[in-house]
């Protein structure tokens, strides 16, 4: 598995989908990072203030981290698994390494790592980034490594990216498709599940079980309504259900399909 790791850490920094991908996605994060900080002013007046104008958040800072950086990660996962097959090179992947699970395997350690470490760093710079070009008044407010939520997001936002990988590669390994893996995925990301909750009488209960609709309300820290579990975390057990039954069925594909 060693030299499995080593092969697919090599395909994977020497081509320039992975460096631009890293690129966007900090640039996401730490570009709004300095944009929110310049245009957040302080408060001229006691009502501003009461109003919390001139305050920036812990997620308010890394708030584009969720919207725009996470969906960049979830593309270059899908990539992972799926350009072999646009380029006909997987047959020579699993000649070399029969057991094609582990190979599987090795695709999905290696870049959920890469993306939890990306989105730690990610997520530390933003807040760095907000100290350093916010207004005095509105920098002094902002104590995001003593904030309860800002403590939070340095683990939760890492874990969220890995588990992401964790879909994405399944539905890239259900697919075989770098588009429509890419889509489908933009799409369920982007909020179509929430249309389920439209759905009349049960719509509300329904979507407390959709993918994106628990992954975003579980990183938002948004209380269950018309779900069976009490506390946030629930969220994020209905994300995991869905990564790891897509990437048990893909693997299982991978198993018995022809190269």
């Amino acid at each position: 598995m060693l030299n499995t790791l080593k092969s697919e850490w090599t395909k994977l920094h020497t081509t320039r989908s992975f460096w631009w991908t890293t690129f966007i996605f900090l640039f996401f994060a730490w570009g709004w990072a300095i944009l929110n900080a310049r245009l957040t002013k302080p408060a001229e007046t006691p009502e501003e203030a009461a109003m919390g104008m001139g305050v920036i958040t812990s997620d308010g800072a890394v708030s584009f981290l969720l919207f725009l950086g996470l969906p960049v990660l979830m593309i270059q996962a899908i990539m992972i698994v799926t350009t072999e097959y646009r380029y006909g090179t997987q047959t020579i992947t699993f000649m070399a390494t029969p057991r094609r699970w582990s190979v599987a395997l090795v695709k999905l350690l290696m870049y959920a790592v890469i993306a939890a470490a990306l989105t730690f760093i990610a997520v530390a710079g933003a807040y760095l980034l907000t100290e350093l070009f916010a207004h005095d008044e509105v920098a002094a407010q902002f104590q995001p490594w003593d904030d309860e939520m800002g403590q939070k997001q340095l683990w939760k936002y890492p874990l969220a990216a890995a588990l992401l990988v964790l879909f994405a590669q399944g539905l890239g390994l259900l697919l075989r498709s770098t588009a429509g893996a890419v889509a489908i995925g933009l799409i369920l990301f982007l909020g179509v599940d929430n249309l389920v909750a439209t759905i009349p009488k049960v719509g509300s209960k329904l979507a407390n079980f959709m993918p994106f609709k628990s992954f975003q309300s579980w990183l938002l820290e948004m209380e269950p309504v018309d779900a069976p579990w009490k506390e946030n975390w629930g969220f994020c057990l209905v994300f995991v259900a869905w990564a790891v039954i897509l990437w048990g069925l893909g693997v299982l594909l991978l198993q018995k399909r022809d190269a």
